[in-house]
């Protein structure tokens, strides 16, 4: 009787945590990348939840981390921020430094409404902290 194992599906490799760590460290040279974080806690709001709200859409600031990154830039709680670095705030690029390429030490220009007027808020990606608790479709950077 002879046993055959049957092949792998292609393009299929499965890994051990470890094994897996091991390549990662091997690819990147060793070198990990740090997260990027902007200290705040925000919910993103859609046009249509922003239309019936009478706000913008973007990104509604919950939380602002006191000695974070965007507490020394001047964002506040209440503020929606609509885009960074010229990219739109939406559920394809949500309020997140490291989403959006960003690590600490990047300077990142964040287009900001506040109440009626919009502003250009200029700030240093810091790292994360524990900021607030957004609600279950925000994100915290």
């Amino acid at each position: 009787m002879t046993i055959t194992q049957a092949p792998s599906p292609p393009g299929l490799t499965a890994l051990s945590l470890s094994a897996a760590s091991a390549l990662l460290t091997s690819v990147s040279g060793g070198a990990t990348q740090a997260q990027g974080s902007f200290g705040v806690a925000a919910t993103y709001i859609d046009p249509v939840t922003a239309a019936a709200a009478d706000l913008t859409p973007g990104a509604l600031v919950e939380a602002v981390d006191p000695g974070g990154p965007a507490a020394t830039a001047g964002l506040q709680v209440g503020d929606i921020v609509t885009s960074v670095n010229g990219i739109s705030i939406n559920a394809s690029h949500p309020l997140d430094a490291s989403g959006l390429g960003l690590s600490p030490g990047d300077t990142a220009e964040l287009t900001v409404v506040r109440g009626t007027s919009t502003q250009t808020i200029a700030i240093t990606v810091g790292t994360p902290s524990t900021v607030g608790t957004p609600s279950p479709a925000g994100t915290a950077s």
